[in-house]
Order: structure tokens, then C-alpha cells, then sequence
């Protein structure tokens, strides 16, 4: 189980990601510990603001753009799933994790 300590920062978040990629697992379980990472980055800089330069693996530290990797990343775990209703479940989680934007 993943865990973040209280005082992770967007440095724990960004080896933790760079680390995942790395993993000797399958691309399933990859792709499932990348969406715990940024399950768990969204929460944290949700309650705690990086600083404005900061970058996980890429993704600015914020909320709006974790939201867009994580929605991303459920999709691609979706797309290795081979089970339809778990499938499902994480296309709804991507769904509801995006962004709204005002047209």
C-alpha cells in the first residue's frame, strides 16, 4: 500500500512516479501504481499548495494538471483491463476526475 508521509513533497511524489515507471511488474500494475501516486499527489496538493514551479515527473504539482494525468491515467489502466464492469468502473472514475472547464 502506498503511503505519504506528512511532510512529502513534490520531490517524494516525482521519484515515487519516475520510480513506478521503472517497476519489474507488468504494464497493468504499473499503470495501477502511476493512478495510486496521483491519487494520492492530488490529495496532498489539493491540502498543501507546491510551490508554482514544481513538477512530478513532468505534470505541474497542480490540482488542475494532476487531475488531467490521473484522468489519463485511469484511462490507460482502463485500456489494460481486461474484466468489462472493472473497465467500466475506472473509465466512470476518469470521467469524474477531469477537469470541468467553461465553454
Amino acid at each position: 500500500e502506498l503511503s505519504v508521509h506528512a511532510g512529502a513533497g513534490h520531490a517524494d511524489f516525482d521519484r515515487a512516479l519516475r520510480d513506478g515507471d521503472r517497476l519489474d511488474a507488468g504494464p497493468s500494475q504499473r499503470a495501477a501504481f502511476r493512478v495510486r501516486v496521483l491519487e494520492q499527489a492530488l490529495s496532498h496538493f489539493g491540502a498543501n499548495p507546491a510551490p508554482r514551479d514544481a513538477t512530478i515527473a513532468g505534470i505541474r504539482a497542480t490540482p488542475r494538471d494532476l487531475r488531467v494525468a490521473l484522468e489519463d491515467a485511469y484511462r490507460g489502466l482502463a485500456a489494460l483491463t481486461p474484466d468489462p464492469d472493472e473497465r467500466a468502473r475506472l473509465v466512470d472514475k476518469a470521467n469524474a476526475v477531469r477537469p470541468w472547464s467553461l465553454l
